[in-house]
């Protein structure tokens, strides 16, 4: 897999994760949203930038 397509990949994930991420919220579900917070803070570890690794670890701990 070439870089530009990993990229794509990476940054499709996390449009689908905010995507999710929103619609559980809408529903008022904090727990769900932290769940797929801590999935998205994962990958963000792996192969995002520190400020999305801050990012993902804020929506983690939110608290109602």
């Amino acid at each position: 897999m070439t870089d530009a397509t990993f990229s794509a990949r990476f940054y499709a994930s996390i449009r689908d994760y905010l995507g999710y991420i929103e619609e559980v919220i809408k529903e008022g579900d904090l727990v769900a949203a932290q769940k797929l917070g801590h999935k998205m803070l994962g990958l963000c570890q792996m192969f995002g930038t520190p400020e999305q690794v801050v990012l993902c670890e804020a929506l983690e701990n939110a608290e109602s």
